[in-house]
């Protein structure tokens, strides 16, 4: 049973949640295991075929993916009626702008040619007065 929206983000303080692949990232599921949790981080173990970045209730602001294992990383933001490429990370390093993710919208990882891919975000609730959802 994958986990779906169960992350509680510590409030507008940045959290990092690490995802670990067997092979490639799928883009296609959620992790099916519980993370590690520890103050700060949710550390996924390594699973097959997962991608899938959709833990919040809340929209969040994704600040920083960085991203090792070789291959081609490719991260594209889902909504309702698709996805879009938002960026790419060649082999290893760190896409660093904000990405706004609203609560039904999604992240999707995928990689070709990785080897024990890791990818870490850095997200944190959205700042609700700045949004205007208060």
């Amino acid at each position: 049973m994958a986990i779906s929206q169960n992350i509680k983000f510590f409030g507008i303080l940045p959290t990092s949640i690490v995802l670990q692949s067997l092979g490639d990232f799928s883009g296609a599921n959620l992790p099916s295991a519980d993370p590690v949790i520890t103050p700060g981080q949710y550390l996924f173990a390594p699973e097959a075929g997962i991608g899938k970045y959709q833990f919040h209730e809340y929209p969040i602001t994704v600040s920083a993916i960085t991203y090792r294992g070789g291959g081609t990383l490719t991260v594209k933001k889902g909504f309702a009626g698709g996805t879009a490429i938002i960026a790419t990370i060649a082999t290893q390093g760190e896409y660093y702008e904000d990405i706004a993710v609203g609560a039904q919208e999604w992240l999707e990882f995928s990689t070709v040619g990785a080897t024990n891919p890791v990818i870490s975000i850095i997200a944190n609730e959205m700042n609700q007065l700045a949004s205007g959802l208060c």
